[in-house]
């Protein structure tokens, strides 16, 4: 009997679903306590013979552009009594499942769970600037739980009852749905717990290009937080985020360049990964500006 649905919003990202499958293929608990459903965000080709290689996955499609959309579709389709998000570039340890149930059980079963995300590179002997800034500052699920009270997607656990109680997630967002929807959870009063044995590995970006899309989509989705709160609230956001946004990010360079000579890094490392903040701070500026006039939400 299915106890734990596995939903997996993808959009092309052909080879690492695959890898994602496979590493879900080799779970520790029996094959028939758990379904994964791979929804299809309007992929180019589609990804239905991927997920065809595997018996224990369902394929699903959502037309609506953004992964909180696709999980959504993931949900109306899930037959588990518990749901397990994961993201299709993640790798889960083999026990992630196993030890991500106990844990929701014994102390979430009426919240959330965040499991621990570990961010690698793809030559960790020689990680780029864009890889060591990931490594130093993406991705903090500890952190996002303890502090900020939600879970990221890549690896979070809850159940069908909770959702049932707070509600989907919210589709309008194409960045931050998953802190919208945990805060909802915190403002229920239910518990959101961080599990440090419940592991998925993660990629680090690897290039300017992909962590400027990123950049730009956390600031559009803070934007249209920020625009779902009353005006008052939003012209305060606005005096603060230019603030922010235009004062350079000493605080965040020093902190850098304590954890790189901690790794090992000298100062020509450091230079180059202040030289990755200074980018995404501007862009997200940008980002921040280009909405604030007027312009249109990015589709993904």
């Amino acid at each position: 009997m299915v106890r734990i649905s596995v939903i997996i919003p993808a959009h092309n990202d052909r080879e690492r679903l695959k890898l994602c499958l496979e590493a879900l293929s080799q779970q520790t608990l029996q094959a028939d306590e758990y379904e994964v459903i791979v929804v299809d965000n309007r992929s180019d080709p589609p990804l239905q013979d991927i997920v065809e290689q595997f018996s224990f996955c369902r394929y699903a499609s959502e037309s609506k552009p953004g992964s909180y959309a696709a999980r959504n579709t993931g949900l109306k389709e899930a037959r588990g009594e518990i749901f397990a998000f994961t993201d299709s570039d993640c790798i889960p340890a083999p026990d992630w499942l196993e030890s991500g149930c106990k844990t929701l059980t014994e102390l979430a079963s009426n919240g959330c769970i965040g499991g621990k995300i570990e961010l690698f590179a793809k030559n960790p002997e020689k990680p780029n600037a864009v890889e060591l800034y990931e490594l130093i500052f993406g991705l903090n699920q500890q952190s996002n739980v303890e502090k900020h009270h939600f879970a990221a997607t890549a690896n979070m656990f809850t159940t069908r009852h909770t959702l049932e109680t707070v509600g989907p997630f919210n589709t309008q967002l194409k960045s931050g749905g998953d802190l919208e929807w945990g805060r909802r959870v915190h403002s229920a009063d239910r518990p959101i717990v961080y599990a440090a044995n419940t592991v998925i590995r993660h990629p680090t970006r690897s290039n300017l290009k992909q962590i400027r899309i990123q950049a730009r989509r956390h600031a559009g989705g803070h934007f249209d937080l920020s625009l779902q709160k009353n005006r008052r609230f939003f012209t305060v956001h606005k005096c603060y985020v230019l603030w922010q946004s235009i004062c350079p990010q000493f605080r965040k360079m020093y902190f850098s360049r304590k954890k790189l000579s901690e790794l090992g890094y000298g100062y020509y490392a450091w230079l180059r990964v202040c030289g990755v903040i200074s980018t995404i701070q501007y862009t997200r500026l940008f980002e921040y500006f280009r909405r604030l006039f007027g312009g249109k939400p990015e589709t993904r």
